[in-house]
């Protein structure tokens, strides 16, 4: 299961200045083998892979909850 990182401090006032709702969204996705291999291995290759993945999934049908 992947699970957001707590958010940035800097993000949170932000939110809270602006008085703004949090909706959360699950977004159904699933990306390739590599991807959650290289994600093991360094933080720094898991987002160099993700321009790659997302173009992957350009044309995909977009599924949340």
């Amino acid at each position: 299961m992947v699970v957001d990182r707590p958010w940035e401090e800097a993000a949170m006032k932000l939110i809270k200045k602006a008085e703004v709702p949090i909706v959360p969204i699950y977004f159904h996705a699933k990306n390739s083998k590599l991807f959650y291999k290289l994600s093991k291995i360094s933080d720094t290759f898991r987002t160099a892979k993700l321009p790659s993945e997302l173009l992957t999934q350009k044309n995909a049908p977009l599924k949340y909850a």
